[in-house]
């Protein structure tokens, strides 16, 4: 057989790697999509799943990767062994979030390893934090709970009128 269904919970791990060497990343858990139910993450969880970050850096070596990207998983909910589902060669939401959010910098790591410099340390991914992207979770339920107390919001305050623009959608 070539392919097997797997059901279970979609989680990611986003990364950053030079030369195929994984310099940072963390894994979530999707929790809400926008659309329901296989749409693009709308509210996701950092969790502690290291088979992912270990499939993510031989699949960085493997394939001698250098740049932003994600892999996503399904995660088997009897083994809990991660699927492979998709790669991602690109930053995604989230990637533009900092330490004090999430507990590692992408930006920082890629720029360090650029630069021929160690990966900085970063205080680690801030395992259990929800998340509510921006604009995903706006559109999929302006009174949703992640929104009002949940969630960490990851809204882009430095555009007024995006910012506006979205409000307005809500």
């Amino acid at each position: 057989m070539a392919e097997q269904f797997v059901g279970g919970p979609q989680i990611s791990y986003p990364f950053v790697a030079l030369r195929g060497r994984l310099l940072t990343g963390l894994t979530r858990l999707k929790i809400k999509a926008q659309p329901e139910p296989l749409g693009p993450s709308s509210v996701v969880e950092l969790v502690d799943i290291p088979a992912a970050a270990q499939a993510a850096a031989r699949f960085a070596a493997r394939c001698q990767y250098s740049g932003f990207a994600s892999i996503q998983f399904l995660l088997d909910p009897v083994s809990k062994t991660p699927q492979f589902l998709e790669f991602n060669p690109r930053p995604v939401p989230m990637m533009h979030m900092d330490e004090d959010l999430v507990g590692i910098n992408w930006c920082k790591a890629w720029y360090a390893a650029m630069d021929g410099k160690p990966t900085p340390i970063f205080r680690r991914p801030v395992i259990g934090r929800r998340i509510a992207l921006f604009p995903q979770e706006w559109l999929r339920d302006p009174q949703s709970d992640y929104l009002q107390t949940g969630a960490v919001q990851d809204v882009l305050q430095e555009d007024a009128l995006l910012l506006q623009a979205y409000q307005q959608l809500r």
